[in-house]
């Protein structure tokens, strides 16, 4: 199952559990939204497709655009500007530059729990 079947699947539950109105089932709703909110998370996005439309950091798939390294992909978190739409640049590219293919949101920062 890929992540994307896998989100429809989820979806496709939360709504006959809705449907069905039961309040013991309102656990397993919040589970499968959370479930589905994180695989949605986590997809890559093809830049060719969609780029982030907030100012943000993100993890960014890129490859360089010289001969020599063309079939490797590299990853890295960098910063966009929807309003240059413009990545920042990536130092390790050097003077070929270097094509971002595919991005994703970062996972929400680590917040430890107070005792």
């Amino acid at each position: 199952m890929t992540n994307k079947e896998a989100i429809e699947y989820g979806k496709k539950w939360d709504k006959a559990i809705e449907s069905r109105g039961d309040t013991p089932f309102s656990e397993a709703r919040q589970f499968l939204n959370l479930a589905v909110k994180a695989l949605e998370e986590r997809i890559w996005i093809p830049t060719s497709e969609m780029l982030p439309e907030k100012y943000d950091s993100y993890l960014v798939m890129w490859r360089r655009r010289d001969e020599e390294y063309q079939d490797r992909l590299f990853y890295e978190i960098c910063e966009y500007d929807p309003d240059e739409d413009e990545w920042e640049r990536i130092e390790q590219a050097g003077e070929a530059g270097a094509e971002i293919v595919a991005w994703m949101p970062l996972p929400e920062r680590y917040e430890p729990k107070e005792k």
